[in-house]
């Protein structure tokens, strides 16, 4: 069997590691953005933190010394500046930035003039605590505020401003609940579906389109014409959370698409008319007395027909642009195949 680095080494605490096979303890450090590990020649652990604490005032007292003085300030900017010019999505990095402007720098108001080598796990993670407990965010938005935060810690590591490791590394993302699907009956279905044409005519047709290919709002509203092969029964979604796939068009995805077909069919035109259905779809469930559904609850609405009608969790999770072989959808939606399963069992007598 292969040796891991854990087999071999134990973490003990900040900046303190011990060799399992001897029992000898090792400083392990930042120094100038490079990793440091040296031995203190003791298995005796008092003896090592005395060690540890002396081996790093010697670092401090060398050219490092002035950067143990350094505040966070130095690496947010320089984290501003890299998310700035960062090949990303533009949505992302306005994300990204809104986690600093509107949750961290709120909640936690004196990061920026805290020493960088004075934050600790310890207050990383009272801080992620507190987003639920105290200022009543979300797990998402606080797992996704953690993630901005290990960003900023992680550009000090670069540039050597931290003489330990960094306080978010081992910081674990709170565990998401599992949200429960509440889709309507088929009989609700078809009446929402009336009411939104009712309401929006072109907004029908976004809604049948979503609820018919399981694509997600974004990649839909990137759909041209040019990407209905007709001739390969295929449609391609260029524009995807996860990069680009196709789907077969299924009888009733090619029927709508047939439907609302113009005449003069150019490449480049959108397939769709409107971008979001969000408010008629909001207002048509208040009217009728359902759950709240969303542009993304299409999405589910699909993948659930699919199982109900024995697609497999893998060829599933191509049509909606998984690239995982079915990993994430089993998580989503394997409970509902087992409900489908459980259902289908009765019929056997």
């Amino acid at each position: 069997m292969k040796t891991t680095n854990s087999d071999l080494w134990e973490h003990v605490e900040t900046n303190l590691i011990r060799y399992k096979p001897t029992g000898g303890y090792y400083v392990k450090a930042k120094v100038h953005g490079k990793k440091v590990r040296e031995s203190l020649n003791t298995d005796k652990l008092p003896d090592a933190r005395r060690q540890v604490s002396a081996w790093l005032a010697r670092v401090r007292g060398g050219s490092t010394h002035v950067r143990s003085g350094l505040l966070m300030q130095t690496p947010i900017e320089e984290w501003k500046n890299w998310i700035n010019n960062k090949v990303q999505a533009p949505r992302t990095r306005e994300c990204r930035l809104d986690n600093w402007r509107v949750v961290i720098e709120p909640t936690w108001p004196h990061l920026a003039t805290t020493k960088i080598n004075s934050v600790t796990r310890h207050d990383v993670e009272s801080w992620r605590d507190g987003l639920i407990t105290k200022h009543k965010y979300s797990v998402s938005q606080a797992n996704q505020c953690l993630g901005t935060l290990k960003q900023i810690f992680r550009i000090a590591e670069n540039k050597g401003m931290l003489l330990h490791d960094s306080p978010a590394a081992r910081v674990k993302q709170l565990r998401q609940p599992a949200k429960k699907l509440v889709l309507p009956t088929k009989a609700d279905f078809a009446k929402l579906r009336a009411v939104v044409y009712g309401r929006s005519p072109r907004g029908g047709e976004l809604f049948d389109f979503l609820s018919l290919s399981g694509a997600r709002i974004d990649s839909a509203n990137h759909v041209t014409w040019g990407n209905v092969d007709w001739t390969a029964n295929k449609l391609h979604f260029t524009v995807a959370k996860r990069g680009g796939y196709s789907i077969p068009l299924f009888a009733p995805l090619k029927a709508f698409l047939l439907k609302i077909r113009p005449p003069s069919q150019k490449a480049d035109t959108k397939v769709l008319k409107v971008k979001s259905i969000k408010k008629v779809l909001g207002n048509s469930c208040r009217w009728m007395g359902i759950h709240h559904l969303s542009h993304h609850d299409l999405r589910h609405w699909f993948a659930t027909r699919a199982i109900e009608q024995g697609v497999d969790i893998p060829t599933l999770s191509r049509w909606i642009g998984h690239k995982d072989g079915g990993a994430l959808a089993l998580r989503v939606y394997g409970h509902l195949r087992d409900e489908h399963s459980q259902t289908e069992a009765l019929k056997i007598t």
